[in-house]
């Protein structure tokens, strides 16, 4: 997806939404007086979009109603409700009214952890509030989501310890970044790691974060590269396959006394049916399969089991066309496969790479496992690839690993499941086992711990393969699905305790991170407790988990409240009777006697809402975490007269920000110094240099300048418009009385280069293409002049390197053309950078292997 057109020495380049880019991450901030500490009372407001590549910091920031003149403005060192020293000034960057645009550079790896830990913060200063009139913290705009429940039970072998923890992940493309609290262990902690190995697998050491611990809550980040202890690309495989847990040591338990898999908690859930009836023509053939998948911005997640094939598997590919008919291959999965089941990771950087239109072919039906034997070499099952964006979705992954207490099976299995209210469908196939099954069940038990049969699922079985539904489901059964608290176990002859067993987790939402301190209470309460909570926002309720340690005093009372970061909000929910040795796993779900309502809903996703703990010395609240999304794909803009068809000269300025969740658009935008009145603001569709109709109206979301608001699917936003989103068709109009057809743009994907005068045209009117794209080596790069111009062509790699420079002069109006061979380059993900005086732009371009 282009989400910025850029400039690597300023701001912004947004890739695919396939998978994020390494070295390039996407943050924001929501600034407001209640922010300030003290808080200060005003009207203004402001927006800011920020994209860290390699060691620079772009950003576009917009205030707006302030009580004066900018007289200062920075970056500052602080976490949420603390005040901290400036860290970058920010002021010269306003370039004569009340935006700026820029490039902080040379970012030392400590200030890149503290960035993307939520550690600094803008803030802009008047003449009235010399201290800061507003402020926002720096917050993580996208990302994928991941959550760990800590406990004994998940040791292997399982260590009977009291204590309990909460892990909380966002994995961005400059690293992990990471908070843990674990509370009520034997002793000291003694070591802390992520390990490698799967649910109920003892695995090695991949990296050590002891050190990042300060009593019992640990923070940081595990940044990417390709180094010793660096996250390298097989270990973010391992991640989003759910193959790496946490493990904090003691002395009492050296081994490790509480460990937690560190699963998936965010993307778009889907599945496949395969059989030998959705080939084209049918096949005849007996052979069944079971597909499980989730849409990150870091790739395609998928497990696979097939069973009852003719023959062993020849090949298997993912193919691209509608149910009912043949399409070419998009991606070969043969390799993924062990026996009848594959796990893997589709990403944009593959040699058959996922692109922006295979993300939209996904969203629109039109993609479809195959998979071939030597007697149907044209494939003998089939499954067409369905995203349940109404439903949530669960996986489980089967083995022998799992049960408790294991055994020597080679089988495996995948089981997708889909809940809508009180009803479960799912699908389950296994295969490998050592003989017939001879009992099918869904227990109801956590990791690592054996529980009684719930359901009986045998009699849906056709072989290995079952298809089935669980209606009238309790509200409690309902939850503890949520939870991650049922298992699916297949039981033989040879194994009648269980041959292969497979908990049910999340495979959709929109994650939340929420760390506590008492610095977000209003006032502060001078507690030194820390905590850490993690939510998954799905269709069916927020599952939630949370750890907090070193209270002052006990414990009296837990709830969510309604309000912002910085201010003060009634009850919402409280769950007091869930919580356990300061440690909660909830639901909260639109069923309970307090609902997660519509309005609810929209609030978390906009960070509206927060977790208080209670104590008896500080009952108003020891310590609070303000929820904020911690996932999905961004895409930023400025808001510019430029980007208007046609262009509109104008002083108006302004940011906008957006980020895609399966909850929805969460959308923020700030304008200021227009010409005259505002009128009306609304998303558009339409590719960058055409108008398009509305297919959104913001307008009653806007106060003062300022806009923020949720575009949900129950308010029109269609797959067909997500399909815009990730091509870069949408884009934010703002009108006013004088500009009625509107008098700034924001086509989300372009920022204007900070060095550089507004420009008359935007890389609209360029018209940038590289073709073919992606491109084994040679490729064709064109563009449009309007009128002659000095032309700087060059081309970037994905950590902001000049790699080539195919133009730097003056060239005459008209079309243009420049061919490249790099068939001697690395393959992976290039920028195409066009600069001119009449506006810049950017491509991407993937170079295959």
């Amino acid at each position: 997806m282009r989400r910025f057109a850029t400039t690597i020495a300023s701001l912004l380049l947004l890739l695919s939404a396939g998978t994020a880019a390494f070295g390039q991450a996407h943050l924001n901030a929501t600034m407001t007086g209640d922010q300030e500490r003290p808080a200060v009372v005003t009207a203004a407001h402001g927006s800011a979009v920020f994209a860290l590549i390699g060691d620079e910091l772009h950003f576009y920031l917009t205030a707006e109603g302030l009580t004066g003149p900018i007289t200062a403005a920075h970056i500052h060192s602080g976490k949420r409700g603390v005040n901290g020293g400036v860290i970058h000034n920010i002021f010269d960057d306003f370039k004569g009214g009340n935006t700026a645009h820029g490039t902080w550079s040379g970012l030392t790896a400590a200030q890149i952890t503290d960035l993307i830990a939520g550690n600094y913060y803008v803030n802009v200063h008047t003449a009235a509030n010399p201290g800061g009139e507003i402020r926002g913290q720096i917050d993580i705009a996208g990302g994928t989501h991941f959550t760990a429940n800590l406990n004994a039970a998940q040791e292997n072998p399982g260590t009977g310890a009291a204590g309990l923890g909460t892990g909380s992940f966002t994995l961005t493309p400059e690293g992990l970044e990471y908070k843990i609290t674990v509370n009520a262990l034997t002793g000291g902690i003694s070591a802390a790691h992520f390990h490698t190995g799967d649910i109920g697998v003892n695995g090695g050491v991949a990296f050590d974060i002891g050190g990042s611990f300060s009593g019992t809550t640990a923070e940081g980040v595990w940044r990417r590269g390709a180094g010793a202890g660096a996250l390298t690309d097989a270990l973010v495989k391992e991640l989003l396959l759910g193959r790496l847990y946490v493990n904090v040591h003691t002395a009492a338990n050296p081994g490790g006394e509480i460990r937690g898999q560190v699963l998936l908690a965010s993307g778009f859930g889907g599945s496949a049916r395969l059989d030998q009836a959705q080939e084209v023509p049918p096949t005849g053939a007996a052979g069944q399969g079971t597909a499980a998948f989730t849409l990150t911005p870091d790739g395609l997640v998928f497990n696979i089991t097939v069973e009852g094939l003719t023959g062993p598997i020849t090949a298997a590919h993912f193919h691209r066309a509608a149910a009912g008919s043949n399409g070419g291959v998009v991606r070969t999965l043969t390799g993924d496969f062990s026996g009848g089941t594959a796990s893997g990771v589709w990403r944009s950087s593959d040699s058959e790479p996922l692109t922006d239109d295979l993300i939209c072919a996904l969203f629109s039906q039109d993609l479809y496992v195959n998979v071939h034997t030597a007697a149907h070499p044209g494939g003998e099952i089939r499954g067409q690839v369905l995203l349940y964006t109404g439903n949530t979705t669960l996986v489980a992954n089967l083995s022998s690993n799992q049960e408790e207490p294991t055994n020597p099976s080679t089988g495996r299995g995948t089981a997708t499941l889909r809940l809508s209210g009180t009803t479960l469908s799912y699908d389950v196939s296994v295969q490998g086992l050592t003989g017939a099954i001879t009992a099918a069940h869904f227990h109801l038990a956590p990791i690592g711990t054996n529980g009684g049969v719930i359901f009986n699922i045998a009699g849906a079985f056709v072989g290995n393969t079952a298809h089935g539904s669980l209606a009238g489901l309790t509200a409690a059964q309902v939850k503890d699905f949520l939870k991650g608290n049922f298992y699916v176990n297949v039981h033989t002859a040879a194994n009648p305790g269980g041959e292969i067993r497979g908990q049910a987790v999340l495979s959709s939402g929109c994650g939340l991170r929420f760390p506590f301190s008492d610095d977000q209470e209003v006032p502060a309460t001078g507690s030194t407790a820390l905590g850490t909570g993690s939510a998954t926002l799905t269709n069916d309720g927020l599952v939630y988990a949370i750890t907090v340690s070193g209270l002052g005093s006990a414990f009296s009372a837990a709830h969510f409240h309604g309000a912002a970061t910085g201010v003060n909000g009634g009850v919402v929910r409280d769950f007091t009777g869930s919580v356990a040795s300061n440690h909660v796993e909830d639901v909260w779900s639109p069923a309970d006697a307090q609902p997660l309502s519509a309005t609810m809903r929209d609030n978390l996703m906009l960070g509206n809402i927060y977790a208080n703990v209670h104590t008896v010395g500080n009952p108003g609240g020891e310590i609070r975490g303000q929820l904020n999304p911690a996932t999905g794909f961004a895409a930023e803009g400025p808001l510019v007269g430029g980007a208007e068809v046609p262009p509109v000269p104008t002083f108006g300025m302004g940011a906008a920000g957006t980020t895609l969740c399966e909850g929805g658009i969460v959308y923020g935008l700030s304008f200021a110094d227009l010409t005259s009145a505002f009128t009306a603001a609304h998303f558009h569709s339409a590719p960058p240099g055409s108008n398009g109709g509305v297919v959104f109206n913001i307008t009653s979301s806007v106060v003062g300048g300022t806009g923020r608001g949720v575009w949900t699917r129950t308010a029109g936003l269609t797959d067909a418009l997500i399909c815009d989103y990730f091509a870069g068709e949408l884009y934010i109009n703002v009108h006013t009385t004088v500009n009625p057809g509107g008098e700034i743009r924001s086509n989300l994907f372009d920022l204007t280069p900070s060095d550089a005068p507004e420009p008359s045209i935007l890389s609209a009117q360029l018209q940038l293409r590289t073709a073919p794209n992606p491109t084994r080596g040679l490729a064709a790069i064109s563009y449009r002049l309007p009128e002659s111009s000095f032309v700087a062509l060059r081309i970037y790699d994905a950590q902001g390197a000049l790699v080539h420079t195919l133009a730097n002069e003056t060239q005459e109006a008209g079309s243009h053309e420049v061919e490249i061979d790099g068939s001697g380059w690395s393959g992976g993900i290039y920028f195409v950078r066009l600069e001119t005086g009449l506006g810049s732009a950017t491509r991407k371009l993937i170079l295959v292997p």
